[in-house]
């Protein structure tokens, strides 16, 4: 089998386990002793195929770490920089239909938080929790907001 028939079958393996970005396969491959040519070629062919998709890979990619607790600023950063996903394509799936950020948010806080913050220092730690996951500053408010009325029409 050539290099290239080798690339190739070795990627569908790892497409075969999970979606993968085409930058990640052409890494992937690199780093198993592909050459570089070898790769792309490899990885366009899956391409033109269907049976790579960035499209594809975005749309799981941002489900999975929504459900995980993570906001769109993190999300965003991680398809770009790690994964080579382009601007437009992630904007399109982190801006989509099922995305309300605010209640996602508002979930991440109440899994890790109960009841309203104690002082502003309870607050801070709040916010700087939200922070790192990824929300924007707006969903943060609204998500401390609502855990603070919740607590309110609980009492």
């Amino acid at each position: 089998m050539s290099a290239a028939g080798e690339a190739r079958e070795r990627a569908i393996r790892w497409l075969a386990v999970r979606e993968r970005s085409a930058q990640e396969l052409r890494r992937r491959l690199a780093e198993a002793g592909f050459d570089a040519d070898v790769a792309a070629e490899a990885v366009a062919s899956l391409i033109d195929e269907r049976l790579q998709s960035d499209e594809r890979f975005t749309e799981i990619f941002v489900r999975s770490r929504r459900a995980r607790g993570q906001g769109p600023f993190r999300i965003r950063v991680e398809l770009e920089q790690q994964h080579g996903i382009d601007g437009e394509t992630v904007r399109r799936h982190l801006h989509g239909e099922e995305a309300d950020w605010y209640e996602a948010a508002w979930e991440a806080a109440r899994k890790k938080f109960r009841g309203p913050a104690r002082d502003l220092r309870d607050r801070a730690k709040r916010t700087r929790f939200l922070t790192g996951r990824g929300f924007e500053r707006d969903q943060i408010e609204s998500a401390l907001e609502r855990l603070e009325q919740e607590e309110h029409e609980n009492q």
